[in-house]
């Protein structure tokens, strides 16, 4: 279990307590009469379903695959400076003001891994619209005005690498707060039903010699009084997918208290069979993508 947010990040083992022994018992009980019920096959591991499915979906496009693995959104310039902009940014209460009524505006290229896609783009208020969460906040709190569109470019991290898109700036109505969102039409993300979700936490960076680089919330390095955790990886590769499996060696030998301290980012490096290309990485722990944030490679 990842302590910095709850949600386990990779398979532990844990090394023998001091002075424990280590015993298995096995035992088999035949009665006459007494029927063995059937054997039940175990669930599939969750990177293998979704390797499978991903294969399936990369297989059929003929354009470079696109989803973003980070926020649709950022704030400019800080934290907040208003409480109430700041709660209605959180609950997704958005409202564009464009007198202007700017309209939708013509398709960009974008860069995707080693090539490149065209990308619809939407207007200003479908932009609000497409990350705007619904209404979950207090029923007296108010919404956040954008006003000012301007088109920019913002810096996003996808499944096959960091790449410029285009998004909306606005000026937070009554605050000197400045927004930007991801402008794309979502209809262009790629998405495999039942198996995409949330982004993994962890991160990878491509080297130049075809390794994959993998960052993800773990702990301290072993300390040698029994706390902290070695981590080592493995890839099982297919023809547009790489399940990355990241294994926790927990040193656990200390038979006193639980050890305490804070979560670290960890980092292993994982040599491939042949180059990462525009195939996707997927966390074997639960089967979510892993977004690409530099490559030495393009």
């Amino acid at each position: 279990m990842d302590r910095s947010t709850g949600r386990r990040s990779r398979r532990r083992i844990r090394r023998p307590a001091l002075g424990a022994v280590a015993a298995v018992v096995v035992g088999v009980t035949a009665a006459c009469g007494v029927t063995t019920p059937p054997m039940v096959a175990p669930p599939r591991p969750p990177g293998e379903v979704a390797a499978e499915a991903w294969d399936t979906a990369l297989a059929a496009t003929t354009t470079p695959p696109l989803l973003i693995t980070e926020p649709l959104s950022v704030l400019d310039g800080g934290g907040w400076t208003d409480a109430e902009s700041k709660d209605a940014w959180v609950h997704g209460r958005l409202v564009v003001e464009d007198p202007a009524g700017t309209g939708t505006p013509a398709p960009q290229t974008i860069a995707l891994g080693g090539t490149t896609r065209t990308v619809g783009v939407l207007s200003p208020d479908a932009t609000a619209a497409s990350v705007r969460r619904g209404d979950r906040c207090a029923a007296d709190c108010r919404e956040l005005v954008l006003t000012d569109p301007a088109l920019v470019t913002m810096r996003i991290t996808t499944i096959l690498g960091p790449t410029d898109v285009p998004a909306w700036q606005f000026v937070a109505q009554g605050t000197p707060d400045l927004v930007r969102l991801v402008a794309i039409d979502p209809a262009e993300y790629l998405t495999v039903p039942d198996v995409t979700g949330l982004p993994s936490l962890w991160t990878a960076e491509v080297l130049a010699g075809g390794t994959v680089r993998v960052s993800f919330p773990g702990e301290t390095p072993p300390s040698g009084h029994g706390c902290g955790s070695d981590d080592t990886a493995s890839a099982a590769e297919t023809e547009h997918v790489v399940v990355v499996d990241v294994i926790e060696h927990a040193d656990l030998s200390w038979s006193g208290a639980g050890c305490a301290g804070p979560g670290v980012t960890r980092t292993v490096d994982l040599p491939l069979d042949r180059p990462l290309g525009d195939r996707v990485l997927v966390a074997a722990e639960d089967g979510a993508v892993i977004g690409i944030d530099r490559r030495a490679d393009h």
